[in-house]
């Protein structure tokens, strides 16, 4: 710190500690405001709700998830009637280390072929879109005609 010699440098020095005070104040009712939004009953089950999905982040979780629920599937579809629940343990624990295996080795095509599929399913809803408009605007032009006809009787 500089020495304070004369009231003008004592002056400006308490100017600047009093801007310095209204900057923590207006930063400390920014956190108290913030803190109360927080803990709203409705910020704190979409805080939670966020942070389940923040968990399922990265594509290969989903992969893996993916992995399980076939698995998980597939054995009960093909042991849909037994009643030897440790043989559909087996099966669907083997079945789920078969998915894992294949889609750890094959991941990049996985996700590439899922990108192919998405990319597939946008065009074909933005075609519907643009069909279900063009037909839209054809029926709103052959109403003002039939208007029109109407108008000259």
């Amino acid at each position: 710190m500089t020495e304070i010699t004369n009231i003008d440098q004592l002056q400006a020095r308490v100017q600047e500690l009093e801007r310095d005070q209204d900057i923590q104040w207006k930063q400390l009712k920014d956190n108290v405001k913030e803190q109360y939004e927080n803990i709203k009953p409705i910020n704190l089950i979409k805080n939670a709700f966020s942070g389940l999905t923040d968990n399922i982040d990265s594509e290969s979780d989903i992969l893996k998830e993916g992995a399980a629920l076939a698995s998980g599937l597939i054995a009960n579809a093909i042991m849909s009637g037994s009643k030897n629940k440790p043989m559909k343990r087996w099966v669907t624990l083997a079945l789920f280390s078969a998915a894992t295996y294949l889609i750890t080795r094959y991941q990049d095509e996985i996700i590439a072929a899922g990108h192919n599929v998405m990319e597939f399913v946008a065009k074909k809803v933005d075609q519907f879109k643009a069909n279900m408009e063009r037909k839209r605007a054809e029926k709103e032009a052959e109403e003002e005609e039939e208007e029109d006809v109407h108008e000259g009787i």
